[in-house]
């Protein structure tokens, strides 16, 4: 259960569940098969991408419309591109009351009836079922952008002298200045100075290089050419965020929001100091994991180490600690390695090591069935995902941090 949940027997209580057919019943169209899903955290990007599009991945064939109830926007606005995108799938109903829309951390069964369909599905509940779905299937599918994000996008292109067929990428690297006071998601934060060499190689091979964040995020100092600070140009529009990501050459990110519409998107990414936990990562996705060293014995864990550990459960640096093990962030030649390396891919020109993959793949396969096996496990949605045919890691990374698949 999320932490920000609340208490259920204070949550599910007959005034609340009143406000909540209040709300689902002004939404209501007889003549459509309709499924209702609460999405409390609309306002972060990461949960705006996953959860509408994971909802129709595994019950859109099944329902006329799903509706989305969400808290005002006035209140919590969001990305305005990524509404857009979203918007094609999913309708989103408010509700001005928050609690109510809290129900969404808990999960629960499908409660179905002859007007409606109601989903009480935690986030972490529907990307375990989303994963389990690519499982059975073997693929992810993709968004598609509207016709009004493509012409945004467009103009914004021209007025900023982006030629035709110049290639651009997309970055985005959350650090320490967003939400500063959650102290547990720190684990998730790296420095943009480590990304340096990899924006001058971009800046000259010819890549224009457009930079997501927000209004407290630092620029780069002495910025090369092409490099654009989206968030601190004058009147951005976060109209731009999701068809910038879309046409970008690849996506170059960290574990945040930005990551998951990439995903979503289906552009091609390297996912740099990422967290090897319970989301997973599509065919088009390179993972370039942060790492661990043994605080006693001072050596880098093996990937099975990391996992007979079960740190990929660890969301908190202070678990980390307690698990006697620091995390060691990508240097920058590892992160130029990586854009390397996907780039050529994409090329069809990098050769792949198949038994690094087997390697890779079949330590996660291994993982997964094990915690199959536990019940209590799998009701807490913890299944283990990197281990199919669309998972990739690194190679550039394994060869330098040689114990990773060695050890």
């Amino acid at each position: 259960m999320n932490a920000t949940a609340d208490d259920p027997a204070k949550l599910f209580t007959p005034y609340n569940m009143s406000i909540l057919m209040r709300t689902i019943a002004g939404a209501l169209d007889p003549n459509r098969r309709q499924l209702f899903y609460l999405l409390p955290l609309a306002h972060r990007f990461g949960h705006l991408a996953l959860e509408p599009h994971h909802l129709h991945a595994l019950h859109g064939d099944a329902f006329d419309e799903l509706v989305i109830i969400v808290q005002p926007f006035a209140r919590r606005p969001v990305s305005k591109g990524l509404y857009a995108l979203q918007r094609q799938i999913v309708r989103f109903v408010e509700c001005p009351n928050a609690r109510v829309v809290s129900m969404g951390f808990h999960d629960g069964a499908m409660q179905e009836n002859d007007e409606f369909s109601l989903l009480l599905r935690s986030c972490e509940g529907l990307i375990y079922d989303h994963n389990e779905l690519v499982r059975r299937r073997g693929y992810w599918t993709y968004l598609t952008l509207p016709d009004e994000l493509i012409e945004a996008r467009s103009s914004f292109l021209r007025d900023l002298g982006v030629g035709n067929g110049e290639p651009w990428v997309t970055l985005h690297v959350r650090d320490a200045s967003y939400l500063p006071d959650q102290t547990t998601h720190a684990y998730r934060c790296a420095e943009i100075e480590t990304y340096r060499q990899t924006i001058d190689y971009l800046s000259r091979e010819g890549y224009w290089i457009f930079r997501l964040g927000d209004e407290a995020t630092l620029p780069i100092k002495d910025p090369p050419p092409r490099l654009v600070e989206l968030a601190h140009l004058p009147d951005y529009d976060t109209t731009l965020d999701a068809p910038l990501i879309a046409g970008a050459r690849i996506s170059i990110n960290n574990s945040s929001g930005p990551e998951a519409v990439s995903r979503v998107l289906g552009t091609p990414m390297l996912l740099s100091n990422s967290f090897l936990d319970r989301g997973g990562a599509t065919e088009r996705t390179l993972i370039l994991p942060k790492w661990f060293r043994d605080l006693g014995s001072g050596s880098e864990l093996s990937y099975e180490e990391f996992l007979a550990r079960d740190l990929h459960l660890a969301h908190d640096a202070s678990v980390f600690e307690a698990n006697g093990v620091e995390m060691l962030d990508n240097t920058p030649e590892e992160i130029l390695d990586g854009v390397k390396e996907l780039i050529a891919r994409c090329d069809g020109t990098f050769v792949i090591d198949p038994n690094l993959d087997a390697r890779f793949r079949g330590l996660g396969e291994r993982k997964d069935a094990e915690v199959s096996e536990v019940a209590e496990q799998r009701a807490s949605n913890a299944g283990y995902p990197h281990f199919g045919p669309w998972t990739n890691i690194s190679q550039t990374f394994c060869a330098h941090r040689e114990r990773f698949l060695t050890g």
